[in-house]
């Protein structure tokens, strides 16, 4: 029963969170642990990072000025996905090492097979 804990959503001053504000703390790291996001980190600090974000939407503030003011206070490492550059370049690097990798396994595969053949 205690696992089922885990999906139910966050309550935020005794409300559920809308779906946008919902969608907003899927995009923070919970500061205190820099692993996972405030929707779903059960420490304080997940919490008190909820209500910052509850009472920013209250105040009627727009997606890109939360997000502008949760990375002047906590850092880019705030987001769960990097932006800008840092996003292409967070993509980018593991697909072109794997694409690297394939191409040496290949190569060492062909070498191989090329070194097993019987010599006539």
């Amino acid at each position: 029963m205690a696992g089922g804990l885990f999906f139910v959503l966050p309550m935020v001053q005794g409300q559920e969170a809308s779906a946008r504000e919902r969608a907003l703390q899927d995009k923070f790291v919970a500061a205190c642990c820099w692993n996972e996001s405030i929707a779903h980190h059960r420490s304080g600090t997940a919490m008190d990072q909820r209500l910052e974000l509850s009472r920013m939407i209250k105040e009627g503030r727009t997606d890109r000025e939360i997000i502008d003011a949760f990375t002047a206070k906590y850092g880019a490492r705030v987001l769960m996905e990097p932006e800008g550059n840092l996003s292409l370049t967070a993509y980018t690097l593991p697909a072109l090492a794997a694409l690297l990798g394939l191409a040496a396994v290949v190569l060492i595969l062909r070498r191989w097979a090329r070194n097993a053949a019987p010599q006539t």
